[in-house]
């Protein structure tokens, strides 16, 4: 622990355990990633969501947490090679949780469809992405309490550029008068079911 807030020097097993600490992070939160990404993308066609549609990425837990365990691996090689190819491997494959929760891909598809269509527009995403880490780094300033709008902003600007990029397929069902939310969820038109 000393090492890490600069009283003593790094050794290569505190490197090794921080990389491996991340990446355990990065996969145990796969679910909830995917969750508050499926209700970035509801708000960017205009559906209300609630907070506790922050667990629909359950559904889908095994194939998020390998395509998030993939995609950290592969980032984090990227990084030691150069240090620009981990951020250009994170920014092509941003949408792969998505078109996994939206359109019901597997987890090596989607991280296919996802580097092909982001490097088609990277420059502009870049330009996107750079400003969502001005937020973040704004965030690290205020000691964290700038999150609150920084993390919403990044998961509907992801939504946005989603929905843009590869279109929502949106079902239409029809509910009867009396009936809300929590009687099942599915019958709500209010809400974006993936």
């Amino acid at each position: 622990m000393s090492g890490f807030i600069g009283q003593t020097q790094m050794t290569p097993d505190m490197l090794a355990a921080g990389r491996i600490a991340l990446f355990a992070a990065t996969v145990l939160s796969a679910p909830l990633y995917a969750g508050a990404s499926l209700m970035g993308l509801s708000h960017a066609i205009g559906f209300r969501t609630k907070p506790r549609h922050i667990i629909k990425g359950l559904a889908y837990a095994m194939a998020v947490t390998l395509a998030m365990g993939f995609i950290s691996a592969l980032q984090s090689f990227g990084n030691q090679i150069l240090p620009l190819l981990g951020i250009f491997l994170g920014i092509a494959f941003s949408m792969t949780i998505l078109l996994i929760c939206e359109k019901r891909l597997r987890p090596v598809e989607a991280m296919i469809v996802s580097f092909r269509a982001i490097t088609k527009k990277m420059i502009p995403l870049t330009l996107v992405y750079i400003v969502i880490a001005v937020l973040f780094l704004f965030s690290y300033a205020t000691a964290g309490i700038a999150l609150v709008w920084a993390l919403p902003f990044m998961f509907n600007v992801k939504g946005v550029l989603y929905r843009e990029m590869f279109g929502v397929g949106i079902e239409v069902t029809v509910s009867q008068e009396g009936d809300d939310d929590s009687s099942s969820g599915d019958g709500n038109k209010e809400v974006f079911n993936a």
